[in-house]
């Protein structure tokens, strides 16, 4: 885990157990004594006490598209992400990345339960070459309805690499900020069918886990370890080493 993240709706419903939910406010910061009930999306990415499963964040409901953007203080080389959703995963969904602090973006993968559908233009084919940009089912079905993961690893296995210094690896793993655009939310095919409600799909929404985001930081060579620059999320993160990053909107 690297940051703390940004959404773009400021409010919505934050869960506790299985029927105490209630509306928060994105505009007030959590603290456990004065505003217990405030579960901003930051609080996803630290998950890793016994009880992190007691707690969610969950977007609004019937809004398709939803982004989770994720800034860093300074570059850094990304390994993996690993989204773990209290809801059902998407229908659809892309990963953005970019290494000038959020100016340009470029798309590091796309999701689908049907890549033909949702991401027409895209290859739903195995990548030829480890740079190439593709469509991925395997992270998008029905089941499991909670629990279900979204990995994307920055570099495939699959792929031999002679040279982790080349121009065109360090181009896939160089970053400064990460972006999860969700597009579709997965509504099982009862929004098809005629019904009194205006909207039928005011039920589903997009709701996690966690958020964990893998990388290394930029030591020179020399140093043990990295350290995050004054002013440092410590109200989040409190593990020794991990370098922390101011919320911005």
């Amino acid at each position: 885990p690297l940051g703390t993240c940004v959404e773009e709706v400021s409010l919505w419903q934050c869960c506790q157990g299985e029927q105490k939910c209630f509306t928060c406010d994105s505009r007030l910061p959590f603290s456990a004594h004065d505003n217990p009930k405030s579960h901003r999306i930051e609080n996803v990415i630290a998950t890793f006490d016994s009880e992190r499963q007691m707690q969610w964040w969950q977007s609004e409901k019937g809004v398709h598209q939803v982004s989770i953007q994720l800034d860093l203080e300074t570059i850094f080389q990304f390994s993996h992400l690993v989204l773990t959703f209290k809801s059902f995963r998407p229908a659809a969904m892309l990963v953005e990345r970019s290494k000038d602090f959020g100016q340009t973006w470029k798309v590091f993968r796309y999701f689908a339960e049907d890549c033909s559908l949702h991401f027409p233009s895209v290859s739903a084919k195995p990548a030829t070459f480890i740079n190439d940009v593709i469509c991925d089912s395997r992270y998008s079905g029905p089941e499991p309805s909670t629990g279900g993961e979204v990995v994307l690893k920055a570099l495939d296995p699959v792929f031999e690499i002679e040279n982790p210094y080349a121009p065109n690896i360090q181009e896939l793993i160089t970053f400064t900020n990460i972006r999860v655009n969700f597009t579709h939310l997965f509504t099982l095919g009862d929004t098809l069918l005629v019904r009194r409600r205006r909207n039928p799909e005011e039920k589903y929404y997009y709701s996690l886990y966690s958020m964990v985001v893998q990388g290394s930081c930029f030591c020179n060579g020399h140093a043990s370890r990295c350290v995050p620059v004054d002013g440092g999320r410590g109200d989040v993160f409190a593990q020794p080493g991990m370098v922390h990053t101011d919320t911005a909107q």
